[in-house]
């Protein structure tokens, strides 16, 4: 008899160790189904202001006297001006690259390709370079840094370190003038 009692009590063993097996396979299962839930979808906003001061939360900001501190500095740095081209060939901050906020996401990686290197952006109004810097941020530029106020507040403060007319003399991505068709000459 105990032989069998042995035996029995061997059965009931293999017969726990595979469930606990069974149950924590579960587990591991469970565990990754749920890690590779696609994310809660975007908050909804009842207006752009809203959305903006939420998003404010999210960026890194920098003042104009500390960036103007940086300018004086000469340190390297990529700086980018998300107004529409009129206005920034009209002026600019001196070595700022322009791709306006409505094709950002398009060029800007033409123009900049260091995404890992800091990027400081400005445009005509602090909430469209915090709009602009969140889209920079999601198409992988891992260190964004938006320039607080508008660009009209940085010519008020520092009209010396503004550059007119920086396109002057180069190329640019605006299409040719139409050449003239018909008429005499053809």
């Amino acid at each position: 008899m105990s032989g069998q009692l042995k035996e029995i009590l061997l059965l009931n063993k293999k017969s726990e160790i595979m469930r606990i097996s069974k149950f924590l396979i579960l587990i591991v299962f469970i565990s990754m189904v749920c890690s590779c839930r696609k994310p809660v979808a975007d908050k909804q906003y009842s207006n752009v202001s809203e959305m903006v001061k939420d998003l404010k939360k999210s960026v890194n900001t920098i003042s104009q006297a500390d960036f103007k501190k940086i300018l004086d500095s000469k340190a390297k740095y990529n700086l980018l001006d998300c107004r529409e081209s009129e206005f920034f060939d009209s002026v600019c901050i001196p070595g700022a690259v322009n791709v306006a906020r409505g094709i950002l996401e398009f060029k800007v990686g033409d123009k900049i390709q260091e995404r890992r290197k800091i990027l400081y952006v400005y445009s005509d109004s602090e909430e469209k370079t915090i709009l602009a810097a969140t889209a920079l941020k999601k198409i992988k530029y891992s260190e964004v840094v938006v320039i607080e106020g508008s660009f009209n507040d940085w010519v008020s403060a520092f009209p010396e370190f503004t550059e007119k007319e920086p396109n002057k003399g180069k190329n640019s991505d605006a299409p040719p003038p139409k050449k003239e068709e018909g008429g005499c000459e053809g």
